[in-house]
């Protein structure tokens, strides 16, 4: 059975239909929500209250191994970032039958590193998510 560590393990993403890799690390900030502080003469206690305001998209950071077969997947990105033209994001988890999608811009595409222990190509990039209401998951089984 698989920890919850394990999970990314074997996770795929294609962006625009093509396969970009195999998932290595993703983090960063889903989607961030404003809050606008209103202080009132009313209030009982004299503390300000935080009323949410707006959100805005939040950035992923990714790193994955390239098929070495197939760096047509690295120029997939940088054409995306140079464009500034969104592109449909879709993750594939392994043995879980969960796939996460929502549209994105490409930016900050590092340029392919080779080596370490299992001498894998690997490409660092951010995504910028444009559905602030929320990933689409779907479970396919």
């Amino acid at each position: 059975m698989a920890t919850n560590a394990q999970i990314l393990l074997g996770t795929t993403l294609t962006f625009n239909g093509e396969t970009i890799g195999e998932v290595e690390s993703a983090g960063g900030t889903f989607m961030i929500r404003n809050v606008t502080w209103v202080a009132s003469a009313d209030s009982t206690d004299g503390v300000a209250e935080g009323i949410a305001g707006t959100a805005t998209p939040g950035t992923l950071d990714i790193t994955c191994i390239l098929d070495p077969t197939n760096l047509g997947a690295y120029h997939t990105l940088t054409a995306a970032a140079e464009a500034a033209t969104e592109g449909a994001v879709v993750f594939t988890m392994p043995g879980t039958d969960i796939i996460g999608a929502t549209k994105a811009h490409v930016s900050d595409v590092s340029q392919p590193t080779a080596g370490g222990p299992d001498d894998a190509i690997k490409c660092s990039f951010s995504l910028t998510n444009l559905d602030v209401g929320g990933w689409d998951y779907t479970d396919i089984a």
